[in-house]
């Protein structure tokens, strides 16, 4: 039997700074199609709030964009 491990540290979420961010990854593939700076953005949106369903949707459609995915 293995030892329990401790939990990991909860991870504090800022909603505002995700929105924000999604936001403006969403205005950058939008405008000119520039996928490497929109992941890049929606990367950190998602690191900022990693429960909010819509940035996480949103970094996985991002992803699917990439060639080859």
């Amino acid at each position: 039997m293995r030892a329990a491990s401790p939990p990991p540290p909860p991870v504090e979420a800022n909603g505002e700074q995700a929105r924000s961010l999604n936001d403006a990854a969403l205005m950058s593939y939008g405008k000119g199609s520039n996928l490497d700076e929109a992941i890049t953005l929606q990367t950190q949106a998602f690191g900022a709030n990693p429960f909010d369903s819509e940035v996480a949707g949103n970094l996985a459609f991002l992803y699917l964009k990439e060639n080859p995915p």
